[in-house]
């Protein structure tokens, strides 16, 4: 039976970016007799090796030719069958240079290119299917701390992980995989992930986000080692003891942790048999790629840096990409890489997508005590029927009473002035932490727009004041826009459209005594009716995301919302071009 096609609506989309005839690679899952294309990579690019940037089983199924000529089917047919070694039948996609939308497919069957159709499917259709299974853990070693140990000790953790001596656990759950053996209390049948759900915690709290589906899921599970002994030694066999052989020798030693952190993307009906033999894939090639940085990265003297692996979701990608980094190195080393990795994904090169802040936030590694990320996320839209533009990338949520400084009455502007700069450093524009209340009376000290005894004050601060901290202390640029009433900012839709569009910063909007921050409008053109998204830092409480919804504290408003009264400024950070 013929296989079935899928192309991501991202994927398209990275297509039309190309302006000339070029070959690109073509990468996706295959299962249940269906493939599913997710992402393309530029032909040319070999800067940084996909097998170690896409997640275990995402794999090379074809080819695309963007060009407007006729198509050399004995070319594509030879290139494919040259490329492609995951499946008999890869696949070929022919696309126009100007109009993207005139895309053909093709299927190898038996040699031969047979046309088939396809189906172009959202991300949230995408992952209906499909889930991410994150492998934590550390795997240590011991050895001279020279280079030709550290090679031995990695093939020594190699066959390690190959023997079967490894047990995997599903966090929240009593499943555990054990090489052959998977122990789940289940013994009709082979067992799937789907069968298994009711076991996890986490999975069950994976499976009620459906309808506010906003990521992709993610169940994470946990490297264990067995400590009992398999009995896999028949009684006739003869069994010694250890000879061992001591040198004295000055040796210098090092003990490297070697951190397991690495991404598989499954069909949710994936057996648990299957799995282990993915996540064991998976493992090995996380120590492969430990190993080319750890040695890349070698001082003269054999100094180890050790590296991190950093896992990224860009914007409108649709899946991940992971980078190796060593821990401790300046950034800016690793513009050129990041460059090459913009052009490889065919991403947008206006913004950085690949710095370590940039790295994906997983729910189990982020602070319980500190502030929401992202708390509008899950809301639902208005029945405004207009055009919504909201803040791109992640932000974290600061209001009242947080970091033990009672500011109700007072501090607002301060909030929402640490959310925007929160901004930037969950995009990874500045390396500094989000600026304190002192940091930011100093600042307005220093820089002469107040006197000296505004340090430890509670005295309020407006519009202009953020404006002046966010450049002096980020070097971040702002426009100010000012309104003389409350009903004024019917008329402001289009400019702040245009600015979630171009910029995607949170706005801080200040006017009588309260400041709040922006974070989207939803603006009607045709009847004139727009609806903001606010957060409101005025809120006193836990950081409970219920809570913050129901009340109110984050949720769209009307223009009722502004005072008929007031004059207002609009604080609206610019970011500049790079990565």
């Amino acid at each position: 039976m013929k296989p079935t096609l899928q192309i991501s609506q991202y994927l398209i989309e990275k297509l039309s970016r190309i302006t000339e005839p070029k070959f690109a690679k073509l990468y996706g899952v295959f299962f249940d007799n269906m493939t599913i294309l997710l992402a393309v990579q530029m032909d040319s690019m070999l800067v940084n090796d996909l097998e170690y940037c896409l997640p275990t089983e995402f794999d090379l199924y074809g080819i695309v030719e963007i060009s407007n000529k006729k198509i050399n089917q004995s070319e594509i047919v030879k290139k494919l069958q040259q490329e492609v070694d995951v499946t008999d039948n890869p696949i070929f996609l022919s696309c126009g240079v100007e109009n993207i939308n005139e895309i053909t497919a093709y299927i190898l069957i038996h040699g031969q290119l047979q046309e088939t159709s396809f189906k172009v499917v959202s991300e949230k259709e995408i992952y209906e299917h499909l889930m991410y299974v994150r492998l934590t853990g550390t795997l240590p070693i011991t050895c001279n701390a020279e280079r030709s140990s550290y090679d031995e000790a990695i093939l020594d953790l190699r066959n390690t992980v190959t023997s079967g001596k490894l047990a995997f656990n599903i966090v929240g759950s009593p499943i555990y995989l054990l090489g052959n053996e998977t122990e789940t209390g289940n013994s009709n049948g082979e067992p799937t992930f789907s069968d298994i759900f009711k076991h996890s915690n986490e999975i069950n709290a994976c499976e009620r986000k459906k309808n506010n589906w906003s990521s992709p899921y993610i169940i994470n599970m946990k490297i264990m080692k067995k400590v009992s002994k398999d009995n896999t030694l028949s009684g006739d066999k003869e069994q010694h003891a250890p000879i061992c052989f001591l040198t004295k020798k000055q040796k210098k030693t090092a003990f490297i942790p070697v951190k397991i952190d690495v991404l598989s993307l499954i069909s949710k009906q994936t057996s648990l048999i299957r799995l282990y033999a993915i996540l064991v894939e998976s493992i090995l090639k996380n120590l492969k790629a430990y190993h080319l940085t750890l040695l890349k990265n070698l001082t003269e003297k054999d100094a180890l840096v050790v590296p991190e692996c950093y896992h990224f979701y860009p914007i409108n990608c649709g899946h991940f990409i992971s980078v190796w980094m060593p821990t401790g190195v300046d950034q800016g080393k690793f513009e050129p890489s990041r460059r090459a990795l913009h052009k490889q994904f065919l991403l947008p090169m206006q913004r950085p997508l690949f710095r370590r802040e940039n790295r994906y936030s997983f729910q189990n590694s982020a602070l319980e005590d500190g502030p929401l990320v992202n708390p509008h996320e899950v809301l639902k839209n208005t029945n405004n029927d207009g055009k919504v533009a909201l803040v791109k990338g992640k932000y974290s949520y600061y209001h009242y009473n947080q970091n033990n400084i009672n500011d109700s009455g007072w501090g607002c502007a301060y909030r929402s002035l640490q959310t925007l700069a929160s901004w930037f450093k969950w995009q990874g524009y500045v390396d500094r932490e989000v600026p304190t209340f002192e940091e930011i009376q100093k600042c307005l000290v220093d820089i002469g727009d107040k006197p000296v005894s505004f340090i430890g004050s509670r005295q309020w601060i407006g519009s202009m004041e953020v404006n002046f901290v966010l450049n002096s202390l980020l070097g971040v640029t702002c426009r100010i826009i000012n309104v003389s009433n409350g009903l004024e900012m019917a008329y402001e839709g289009p400019q702040l459209v245009r600015h979630f569009e171009e910029y995607g910063t949170p706005i801080m909007i200040g006017g009588g005594n309260l400041a709040h921050t922006i974070l989207g409008v939803d603006y009607n053109e045709g009847t004139g009716n727009i609806k903001f998204l606010i957060l409101d830092p005025h809120y006193v409480g836990p950081e409970d995301l219920n809570v913050i919804q129901t009340k109110g504290w984050c949720g769209w408003k009307g223009l009722e919302f502004w005072s008929k009264t007031s004059y207002y400024n609009m604080c609206l950070p610019l970011v500049p071009t790079g990565i």
